[in-house]
């Protein structure tokens, strides 16, 4: 295993790296750092490409990568105050980006890329600022067009939200 230095834009060659997960100036560091037993994760040399590239979108949302390997992935995310409604909940933005971008890292590690085609999300309960929020996300078919795809978020054992995705694959 090779140790990531992804500021320099370069990886390498083998099939799996060793990456310290990407961190950068995320104002919510301490707090995913309190909740993160373990920072050094295992991924495919495909998955940490994505997850270097989507790094400013990562840092806007305070996500941070956890894993992804065999059709399934894991992100997380604090819910911070600049994420808060009028209503003093979590927007629903972030709970969907976190499922959606889960899905999209789940779909990289079964060895494929694609587009979000269609989304449809169901939020089962409300989260507050401060709160962790978990995304799990799964393959569920893979075709050679098109891959479905669905995701549960969630906080502590509460199921937040849940959905189903269909990814046009590039």
């Amino acid at each position: 295993m090779t140790a990531i230095h992804y500021h320099d834009g370069r990886f390498p060659p083998e099939d799996r790296i060793d990456w310290l997960a990407l961190w950068g100036t995320n104002a919510l560091r301490g707090r995913l750092e309190a909740h993160s037993s373990e920072r050094r994760v295992s991924m495919s040399a495909d998955v940490a490409k994505a997850v270097a590239a989507d790094q400013p979108m990562l840092n806007h949302y305070g996500m941070e990568f956890v894993s992804a390997a065999d059709g399934r992935a894991l992100l997380r995310a604090v819910v911070s105050g600049r994420m808060v409604n009028a209503a003093g909940y979590a927007n629903g933005a972030l709970t969907f980006a976190l499922a959606d971008t889960a899905c999209a890292y789940a779909l990289n590690s079964a060895g494929a890329r694609g587009l979000t085609l269609n989304a449809n999300i169901s939020y089962l309960k409300a989260a507050k600022a401060g709160m962790l929020l978990e995304a799990s996300a799964q393959v569920v078919k893979l075709g050679g067009r098109v891959a479905h795809l669905q995701a549960d978020v969630r906080c502590g054992e509460d199921c937040i939200a849940k959905g189903t995705f269909i990814f046009m694959r590039v």
